[in-house]
């Protein structure tokens, strides 16, 4: 849970005050007059907002097809475009659930989906090994097979 609350902190912190307050109305009239005074601040906000949007692209193209995976990539486009458009204040209550498989990019404001790993397997094998008298159950089995910052994707058949 500390995690969670660690990561949850970070991605709010410094995040633009909303819009009915005078802080808010300070920080818009300073980004105007940048945007409108200074060239180069245009281009490099132009240029992190195309490397962001290139890499959610790619991270949208390039699955299994499987069905946690193409969800996770729903989630993944819907807190993006939440983000861009409307900003962090806006994310839906199952951000609280599904933030761990991203990586928040401040600086392109943006969310990575972590690193991936497609499975296959059939649940009736799996259940016939879970039951099996050669199954020996510790308290370890879990994460001696999960990994910290990947997620795993499974799918699986009869037969």
């Amino acid at each position: 849970m500390k995690q969670h609350l660690s990561r949850i902190r970070e991605v709010f912190r410094g995040v633009i005050p909303d819009e009915n307050t005078d802080s808010y109305k300070r920080l818009k009239e300073l980004h105007d007059a940048r945007w409108a005074s200074d060239p180069q601040f245009k281009k490099d906000l132009k240029d992190r907002f195309e490397s962001a949007h290139r890499s959610l692209v790619a991270q949208s193209l390039s699955h299994s097809g499987l069905l946690s995976s193409t969800t996770i990539r729903h989630f993944l486009n819907e807190f993006n475009t939440r983000t861009w458009e409307y900003g962090l204040r806006t994310l839906p209550m199952m951000f609280n659930i599904l933030e761990s498989f991203f990586t928040y990019h401040k600086s392109n404001i943006y969310f990575e989906l972590l690193e991936e790993e497609d499975y296959i397997f059939s649940f009736f094998d799996f259940l016939n090994f879970i039951t099996s008298s050669n199954f020996k159950p510790k308290k370890t089995l879990i994460t001696d097979f999960l990994q910290d910052n990947l997620v795993s994707c499974q799918r699986t058949y009869d037969g």
